[in-house]
């Protein structure tokens, strides 16, 4: 440390450790300014901007400075809608653009046509993904719907499809989206028996003909104990696929027989379709009865292969 570092303000110190311990107890608006717009030590230019309460100070950085980081901890503190609208439609980075529009809200009309304007414009999908979730359904339905139909990010769409209500538009995503999880959220919404059983019989993903027989029955259940069955419980992966051929194997001599991972999944009727949870299988194969007495079925895993 020179001679006249002495004279110097802790806050101009040539030790950036010093600089960011003077800057955490200052107040002065314009020092900590000056500090955001000239410090070269990013720590201390983050500390600054902590303390900044200054809303024209705020503003200025939030739309000027050079470092992105810098202008999205402003953003977080900006609380002039003009401002956020500007930064959320202009400023070149798009992790500023998200802040600008998490802090974007109400039902105002110049609000909601301005999240419009970016849920259908902006050329990255997390700031459209921001802008989707702060569209109120009742306001923005016709948008929400192309937005859910047209968007290029499954996430936008998964997003956009929980707010539709219009049935016809629910039947063609969930038939034609090339995405699963879209597919999979149109079920949520949609009531057609026709259209909820074919998917469960044809569509090639799993999860999504599991959710869709799930909707025709209000979920799926045992029917020893008529406990809820999961996707996951009914799922026969790779290892109990191979389980199972040990166990068809060996039960044609000893009924009984059952290896504890085999005991895992639930079963279903090869006949008449009815379930049992990996619970009741386990009891009704340590006791014997391999079938469904009503119907002579076996009940057997299910295999899912998704594509």
């Amino acid at each position: 440390m020179g001679f006249l570092d002495l004279f110097r303000p802790r806050w101009k110190h040539p030790d950036p450790v010093v600089r960011r311990m003077a800057v955490t107890g200052l107040k002065d608006q314009q020092i900590l300014a000056e500090v955001v717009r000239t410090d070269q030590d990013w720590l201390a230019r983050d500390y600054a901007v902590e303390r900044l309460t200054d809303k024209s100070v705020l503003a200025e950085v939030a739309k000027t400075h050079g470092s992105w980081e810098i202008r999205r901890k402003a953003v977080e503190k900006v609380y002039d809608w003009s401002v956020l609208a500007e930064i959320a439609k202009t400023d070149d980075d798009w992790h500023v653009r998200q802040a600008a529009v998490h802090r974007l809200g109400g039902s105002e009309p110049e609000n909601q046509a301005l999240l419009a304007q970016i849920a259908t414009t902006d050329n990255n999908a997390v700031v459209r993904y921001g802008a989707v979730m702060r569209l109120l359904r009742g306001k923005c339905k016709d948008l929400l719907a192309e937005i859910a139909s047209d968007d290029d990010d499954a996430d936008v769409r998964s997003v956009a499809v929980k707010m539709v209500e219009d049935q016809n538009l629910l039947t063609e995503i969930v038939k034609t989206d090339p995405h699963w999880h879209v597919r999979w959220t149109a079920i949520e919404n949609l009531t057609d028996r026709t259209t909820l059983s074919e998917i469960a019989k044809t569509d090639d993903n799993s999860r999504v003909r599991w959710h869709a027989e799930s909707k025709l029955s209000d979920g799926i259940k045992c029917r020893d104990c008529g406990k809820r069955i999961s996707y996951d419980e009914a799922h026969k992966d790779a290892l109990g696929q191979a389980m199972e051929l040990v166990w068809e194997t060996s039960a044609a001599s000893n009924p009984k027989f059952m290896p504890e991972l085999v005991q895992k999944a639930a079963r279903r009727c090869d006949r008449c379709g009815k379930w049992i949870c990996s619970a009741c299988v386990e009891h009704r194969f340590r006791a014997g009865m391999v079938t469904d007495a009503n119907c002579g079925g076996t009940f057997k895993t299910v295999e899912y292969r998704d594509p």
